[in-house]
């Protein structure tokens, strides 16, 4: 995944700024692994189990929906 993710920066993204384009990559997916975890877990501690998993149910489902409808890109 992660070369195929560079791959996508590094052709939509000037020379001069595809460090910048990596490192902003770089640093939403850290933060997203590091609260993510946390924040799940605090929502499955606080709330109702099926509450739980209803919540990922939905969400599955959202990203379904914006990935099937959602827009593309060409990458020439």
């Amino acid at each position: 995944m992660f070369p195929l993710t560079i791959g996508l920066i590094s052709r939509h993204f000037p020379d001069e700024q595809n460090g910048a384009a990596v490192g902003s990559y770089e640093s939403v997916y850290g933060i997203g692994a590091a609260i993510g975890p946390t924040l799940a877990g605090s929502v499955a501690a606080l709330s109702d189990v099926r509450f739980s998993f209803v919540a990922a149910a939905l969400f599955a489902i959202l990203m379904m929906i914006i990935a099937a409808v959602g827009k593309t890109y060409s990458t020439s």
